[in-house]
């Protein structure tokens, strides 16, 4: 006589096992695959500014952006045009079957805000002790805000354009990177210059090489993204700030 035996239980699996087993979400990619999703990223967040800015740089300046574009339009732009760079981003991270952790996605805590607080003081000191800080501002003829709603618009603007970029180059690329590359030091070394060159003048250039060699290394150091967001957030606002008259 057989008697019925009883369901033997398994041990839980832990939150990022559970996420990474899903069946809704695929297996870790192969370096094969991962070598193409990083030039579709390239493609996506990179390629198009640098195309833009190499462009621009010897095409006549057919517009004056100062005096014709309002500035309601200028952010709207730039925060729609970041905000279409992160959903395809934040999708190969998902398709990509690995936890939002090991990204730096996860969420926030109160020790971030030190954190970022802490990357601001070394850019803006580095650039100082560099006597660089005078070549970090926006180009002259960029729109400046005017009225209430403008702020609120700016605001809104560099918080979608510090998570887009911060998102690309630190959390992904610097990510990605180092898996491909097993070093650290290059894949800081490939993102520093990724994320210098999509900026505009050699001025801008110098100071994003700057800025992304402290936000890549906070971020090795603390892989979240929300110091190295917050931190950039702030430094663009107070750039901006800066320049009002």
């Amino acid at each position: 006589m057989e008697y019925p035996t009883e369901p033997t239980s398994e041990p839980a699996a832990s939150p990022d096992e559970a996420i990474t087993d899903s069946p809704r979400r695929p297996s870790p990619s192969t370096e094969f695959a991962l070598r193409w999703e990083v030039v579709a990223v390239l493609c996506i967040a990179v390629l198009p500014s640098l195309s833009w800015n190499f462009l621009s740089y010897y095409a006549p300046k057919t517009v004056d952006w100062y005096e014709q574009v309002p500035y309601g339009i200028y952010a709207l732009f730039l925060s729609c045009s970041n905000a279409c760079i992160i959903v395809p981003v934040i999708y190969l991270i998902w398709r990509s079957g690995e936890s939002w952790a090991s990204f730096g996605l996860v969420r926030p805590r109160r020790q971030d805000l030190l954190l970022a607080i802490l990357a601001l003081v070394l850019n803006v000191l580095l650039k100082k002790l560099l006597l660089i800080w005078h070549l970090t501002g926006p180009r002259p003829f960029y729109p400046r805000p005017h009225q209430e709603a403008d702020y609120v618009l700016m605001t809104t603007m560099y918080a979608i354009c510090a998570f887009s970029e911060e998102l690309v180059y630190r959390c992904y690329l610097l990510t990605r990177l180092k898996r491909l590359s097993g070093s650290s030091v290059v894949a800081l070394a490939c993102s520093v210059v990724l994320f210098a060159l999509v900026h505009e003048n050699p001025g801008a250039v110098y100071s994003a090489a700057l800025s992304g060699i402290v936000y890549g290394t906070i971020y090795l150091w603390v892989p979240r993204i929300w110091p190295v967001a917050l931190a950039h957030f702030l430094y663009n606002m107070a750039i901006d700030l800066r320049m009002m008259p």
